[in-house]
């Protein structure tokens, strides 16, 4: 079982764990053990709400940000580590790990280079696709999103 353990009551990740907690068991039918076992996730006061550090031991690894957005890009980096793969909002672009490791090492921090990310893929989007749209999820696993930037065509 993967089990964000919140040490702040103001930290929400409601948003997070559902998409994250239901893809494990698919990664790891037989269960986990090690470091991926214990994720620790912490509040931070900083200002960049898309900035997180993921720092790993033996016993645990820690996700520190400030908000569950930046909560949710370092769950989608710590799924790619592990060799999960969505290139499209749809079953059939899904890859997942043959062999994903049961401690993953990893220390970084990271801000995005963009403050808005998306890819706009619903002009001319071939059937098979509109039928089976998982966008929100897509999105997620992508680490798409950041600030909301409203504009059209000029």
């Amino acid at each position: 079982m993967f089990a964000f353990l919140i040490l702040s009551a103001s930290v929400t990740l409601e948003s997070v764990v559902p998409r994250f907690g239901a893809l494990l068991p698919r990664i790891y039918p037989a269960g986990l053990t090690g470091n991926l076992a214990r994720v620790v996730v912490e509040r931070t006061d900083w200002t960049d709400t898309q900035r997180y550090d993921i720092a790993s031991s033996p016993e645990r690894i820690v996700v520190r940000t400030a908000s569950d957005k930046g909560a949710a890009y370092a769950a989608a980096r710590i799924l790619r580590e592990l060799g999960y793969r969505r290139f499209a909002p749809h079953p059939s672009w899904e890859i997942l790990p043959e062999n994903p490791p049961q401690n993953l090492t990893l220390n970084v921090s990271e801000t995005p280079d963009y403050r808005m990310r998306k890819i706009w893929y619903l002009y001319n989007l071939w059937p098979e696709f509109r039928k089976n749209d998982d966008h929100e999820s897509w999105t997620f696993f992508t680490r798409q999103g950041g600030d909301e930037v409203r504009c059209g065509h000029a």
